[in-house]
């Protein structure tokens, strides 16, 4: 429709700024965070305003595609939103400050995010001095270096070949029935 306000009515067309050169060029970058507003008798938690990254700009130039956050694990994906003006109040965006709440809110859970991240990573680093100690770590795992101790074991307890150590006594079972009874 922009294409023949713009014929019918430059002045209005430039007002209104849409399908222009000049409406592409203050669309905010992708990976800004902008201001969505849902669709009419569309809402959730009471509010119809959420928060919204940019992932691209829409084919026809004037509008964008957003990814809205809506509650953690709840995102909508919406497609050629226009920039809010008079008539277009709803399934719109609005540039955000950086000192909004949704842009204040973003940059809380990414430090956050950050400091647990580099938390793990600090604990991580401290298991394995507790498990290596001095040592490189395994070409294979600590549970396959357990287990073949663990069979190596067995099989040395089985074969007596335990080096210095001497193997116990055992008697036969028969034996030590016929001990058992000749007690009583």
């Amino acid at each position: 429709m922009g294409h023949l306000l713009s014929s019918v009515n430059a002045e209005a067309a430039e007002k209104f700024n849409t399908g222009t050169a000049e409406a592409a060029a203050t669309l905010p970058p992708v990976g800004s965070v902008v201001e969505y507003v849902m669709r009419p008798g569309h809402a959730r938690q009471g509010r119809n305003r959420f928060p919204a990254f940019v992932m691209g700009k829409s084919h026809q130039g004037s509008g964008l595609d957003l990814l809205v956050f809506i509650d953690a694990g709840d995102f909508i994906d919406e497609q050629m939103v226009e920039r809010k003006r008079p008539g277009t109040e709803f399934h719109c965006w609005e540039a955000s400050d950086d000192n909004t709440a949704a842009m204040r809110g973003v940059r809380a859970t990414m430090a956050s995010l950050h400091q647990r991240a580099g938390e793990a990573e600090d604990r991580i680093k401290a298991l394995e001095a507790v498990v290596l100690g001095d040592f490189e770590p395994p070409k294979v795992s600590i549970i396959h270096i357990m287990q073949d101790f663990e069979n190596r074991l067995r099989a040395a307890t089985g074969a007596q070949a335990l080096g210095n150590i001497p193997a116990p006594e055992r008697k036969p079972r028969a034996a030590k029935k016929a001990a058992k009874r000749g007690r009583k």
